[in-house]
């Protein structure tokens, strides 16, 4: 039997949590978060790939845990009632550590407008989940939200471990998320008197989300995990010797926003260079292509052939790699390193201008 003192003090925590229950989401959601940001390894890392199959699993367990206890199939008693009294915040907890490392790798993987607008429509989501329209639906949010942190990692995982990148492993991806999807349908399923209960609580938003996914995918949306730009820039000239390169430029110690020369000042026989590092998992080999596009005062923009480039994994600091175009016209100009599916893994805008003067040129050089 616990002590009235020992009783007292429970109900007062019990009192303190349900008054701050939103600030206590937030704290476990941010726990998560942050406890990714600080571990978060190598893409490829086996600690990492661990943690995330053990946490989707765990999470799994709880959300069916969850409906089995509303569905009146089970009553918690003795200590365990006492441990699911936490597992609103166990799940906020997982799904932050889970949401906030695919966040990380899809803000890596693309340009930032993408990037942003993923991530801003995951917080949407959440915000909307604590919304009381969106809790009279109960887990529902919170199995669209597993079944895209399930879809992302297996469709990274499929290209780390084949070494390559393939609409066919996305769609193989999705294939084994789905799967485990209908497990989990399966599992709530005779739990509940009315199948089709369950096929609108579990089956339906998980399979929404993957469909979703898919349009995404195929327009081009979806950011390419597990690749990214580690540095990207333009520069009057690449020189590689041995494993170093140098690159030169003119860009004034002020414009610290820039890198290179995004402020291209032109003279006639120069060539504009793209240096880039791409970052990609051990044993990993593939193609990207680079695209060089230049906005035309009549005609907008006119893009270029794109050029193809082949790389290797592995890298700490990346594959670095350089292409270049000659002679470039006054004007804006974009340049797109890309996957062979046209997939925008950086992309980078500079300006030229036509520089008039004749005398000799001092460059800066830094190490690439």
């Amino acid at each position: 039997m616990e002590s009235p003192a020992a009783t007292g003090l429970w109900e007062r925590v019990q009192a303190f949590r349900e008054r701050h229950a939103k600030a206590e989401i937030a704290v476990f959601f941010g726990a998560g978060f942050s406890v990714d940001v600080v571990t978060l390894d190598r893409i490829d890392s086996a600690f990492s790939i661990t943690q995330q199959v053990v946490y989707m699993l765990a999470l799994g367990l709880v959300l069916a845990q969850a409906y089995r206890v509303e569905l009146g199939r089970s009553r918690p008693t003795g200590f365990f009632a006492k441990v699911w009294r936490f597992h609103q915040d166990a799940i906020h907890f997982l799904l932050g550590s889970l949401l906030s490392v695919f966040s990380l790798f899809y803000f890596k993987s693309a340009s930032g407008l993408v990037s942003l607008a993923f991530m801003a429509a995951i917080f949407v989501v959440l915000v909307a989940n604590e919304l009381p329209r969106f809790r009279r639906l109960g887990h529902v949010v919170r199995i669209a939200l597993y079944g895209f942190c399930v879809l992302s990692f297996f469709s990274y995982l499929a290209p780390t471990i084949a070494g390559f990148m393939s609409v066919w492993l996305f769609l193989a991806a999705a294939a084994l998320s789905l799967g485990l999807g209908a497990l989990l349908y399966r599992l709530v399923r005779p739990w509940s008197p009315d199948p089709r209960w369950a096929q609108r609580r579990v089956l339906l938003p998980y399979a929404a989300v993957h469909a979703l996914a898919l349009a995404l995918y195929f327009a081009r949306v979806v950011p390419p995990i597990p690749l990214y730009t580690q540095a990207l820039g333009i520069y009057h000239d690449v020189k590689r010797e041995g494993q170093d390169y140098r690159l030169f430029h003119q860009r004034p110690a002020w414009k610290i926003w820039q890198t290179g020369d995004q402020t291209f000042l032109a003279r006639p026989g120069d060539r504009a260079y793209l240096f880039v590092r791409v970052w990609a998992p051990r044993g990993f080999k593939d193609v990207v292509k680079v695209r060089w596009a230049r906005k035309d005062p009549e005609r907008g923009w006119i893009e270029h052939k794109p050029y193809p480039l082949s790389f290797s994994g592995g890298r700490d600091q990346g594959f670095r790699t350089f292409a270049y175009t000659s002679d470039p016209r006054p004007g804006s100009w974009r340049v797109y390193v890309e996957t062979d599916d046209e997939r925008v893994i950086g992309t980078i805008s500079f300006t030229v201008l036509e520089e008039l003067q004749t005398e000799p040129r001092a460059f800066l050089e830094e190490p690439g």
